[in-house]
């Protein structure tokens, strides 16, 4: 406001979007109707797409707005299941009326092995059996804290009230998108 005038302008949400070597630009707020093509997966190496595709909900055959609130939820629905590290949805082609989508995920990290530091060996083995981590799980952040309130909770029963517990993730070379958990336990007094 300027001197008692209201300023207006017009927003304009407009998105450009590369699609097979064109730019092709969606209004917002005038969204265009495709019936979906395909939807594609990229990215994955352990879990079946066909799944994936049913979580996301986007449906072959289905009418979706462009830019829409499907594509967002679609978004949601794959990060809620706590296995990526990224997640996108990109256009991969579209053919008249038809739209083609790649959903572009990135696997979080699975466990190579986990390692001890700062307590004996046979510590090390009764918090094994306590912690059940297993080869080849997703490490995901529940999956670190709930290591981490094992351990602690384990050195608590056994008087140590000041117990911390850090865990390193370090990535394995041996092995594509696996991880060596190294725990790191402070016992204090």
């Amino acid at each position: 406001e300027i001197d008692g005038l209201a300023l207006t302008y017009p927003l304009v949400l407009k998105a450009q979007v590369l699609v097979g070597g064109d730019s092709l630009t969606f209004d917002y707020q005038q969204p265009k109707q495709y019936v979906i093509g395909g939807v594609n997966v990229s990215g994955t190496r352990f879990l079946d797409e066909s799944v994936l595709i049913n979580i996301s909900g986007l449906v072959v055959g289905d009418t979706i707005d462009v830019p829409g609130e499907k594509i967002s939820k679609a978004i949601q629905a794959l990060w809620k299941q706590g296995l990526f590290s990224d997640v996108k949805i990109a256009i991969s082609r579209i053919q008249s009326d038809r739209i083609f989508f790649d959903l572009q995920l990135q696997e979080k990290p699975r466990l190579s092995r986990f390692t001890f530091k700062g307590v004996g060996k046979s510590e090390a083995d009764k918090i094994r059996e306590k912690i059940k981590l297993e080869r080849d799980r997703v490490i995901t952040e529940n999956v670190l804290a709930s290591t981490k309130n094992v351990v602690r909770e384990y050195f608590q029963d056994k008087g140590f009230l000041n117990t911390q517990v850090e865990i390193k993730e370090i990535k394995d070379s041996l092995l594509l998108n696996r991880e060596i958990l190294e725990i790191d336990v402070k016992k204090g007094k």
